[in-house]
């Protein structure tokens, strides 16, 4: 938990029945966690220069690495050669196709197995060992500005644009090893934009083109498949869960898809406005089901994308992004500011969506996040974190 007023990390762990402060230390920016595991965290803080990343002990708070500015670190690379054609940090500010209008300087990052990313939009990346935060290596790109970068199964890719030699753009995908930044194998024509980028469990790289979403053997150098139709054209991301694919469509609708051999459902996934036109969209593994969440609330389905379940509220103000326990989901709906001084916490069975009770909440400001950790629901109201039990689902 992080105090902006007072400057400060916590951790708190539950002990009957209650929660307790395991430890605090100064924080040196604003907070935003990266990765968790069972004893340590992943936290970036923003300062200038890109902000420093840091592994903090969850025993005790302690710092066990530390790396940045990063800015500093992508900036260290030896500038370009004379006479090559211009990279995007010479040409100012762009528009990525997903992220609207970026800086060449600002930073994008992506965390495997064992291997952190960081890549800046010109095309500038370098990768550290999560468990030493050793430097691993550091690579100019080929990329001029880079649109989107994932990391997992030893493979980096990023997506983005060159300049050729008259200036003029190109799509391109690069593919580098992990652990060594080495080239895999050249990725040839890319046939158009790219959009987003994804590493499946099995290696291959699954790219969203303004066109189509193509998986590649990156190892191989080929195409495996290609997705095509209104469901993929300009799609806006997509969320990967073994061999099954969700595709966010350009009007945020849902599709799934098999990354085996690139069959695309003929419907798409009927949320019933759980997820809205203009709204943030999530996705994340429930046991052996998918949890769809957005503005409107939560549905759940099975891979095949039939439906299981969803809310039955009517939450027209929208709910902020949904905590999970083991047993429940939490949703809180969102007022504006001076409407009511009472926030409703609705906790729904995580197997059904079924409601399971609703509590009401009094509030002095807008609440702003939801977490579930150990049975108990935190939101975090203006400075404050408002504390409530979740109950045990008997579904």
């Amino acid at each position: 938990v992080q105090s902006r007023e007072r400057g400060e990390l916590a951790l708190y762990q539950s002990a009957g029945g209650r929660l307790t402060r395991a430890w605090v230390r100064d924080a040196p920016g604003e907070a935003t966690l990266l990765h968790a595991s069972p004893d340590s965290a992943l936290v970036h803080w923003a300062q200038d220069a890109g902000g420093v990343i840091e592994r903090v002990s969850l025993v005790d708070g302690r710092r066990e690495w530390r790396i940045g500015p990063l800015g500093e670190v992508l900036g260290s690379m030896v500038e370009r050669a004379a006479g090559t054609p211009a990279r995007a940090h010479d040409r100012g500010e762009f528009l990525a196709p997903i992220d609207g209008a970026v800086s060449p300087s600002s930073i994008v990052h992506a965390i495997g197995e064992q291997t952190l990313v960081i890549c800046d939009r010109a095309g500038r990346a370098a990768a550290f060992d999560l468990s030493s935060g050793r430097q691993l290596w550091t690579q100019r790109t080929r990329l001029a500005r880079v649109h989107d970068l994932d990391v997992g199964s030893g493979v980096v890719a990023i997506g983005g644009e060159v300049f050729n030699a008259d200036a003029t753009q190109a799509p391109t995908i690069v593919a580098l090893d992990a652990r060594t930044g080495e080239v895999i194998s050249p990725i040839e024509g890319v046939s158009s934009q790219v959009r987003w980028v994804r590493v499946a469990g099995s290696g291959d790289l699954i790219a969203g083109l303004s066109g189509a979403v193509v998986s590649m053997n990156v190892v191989e150098g080929r195409i495996n498949w290609v997705m095509s139709g209104l469901a993929t054209e300009s799609s806006r991301g997509a969320f990967l869960f073994d061999d099954t694919i969700v595709i966010i469509d350009a009007d945020r609708e849902l599709w799934v898809g098999d990354t085996t051999d690139g069959r695309l459902s003929a419907l798409e996934l009927d949320t019933h406005g759980r997820v809205r036109p203009t709204g943030p969209v999530n996705a994340r593994r429930l046991g052996d089901r998918i949890l769809i969440s957005g503005e409107g609330g939560v549905a759940i389905f099975k891979p095949d994308g039939s439906l299981v379940g969803m809310d039955a509220l009517d939450t027209q103000g929208g709910v902020l992004p949904v905590g999970v326990t083991r047993d429940a989901l939490a949703l809180v709906e969102v007022r504006p500011p001076g409407e009511r001084s009472v926030a409703q916490l609705h906790l729904l069975s995580a197997g059904s969506a079924k409601l399971l009770s609703t509590h009401e909440l009094p509030l002095y400001d807008t609440p702003s996040m939801v977490t579930c950790v150990d049975g108990f629901v935190l939101v975090s109201v203006g400075g404050a974190t408002m504390v409530v039990p979740a109950p045990a689902d008997d579904d």
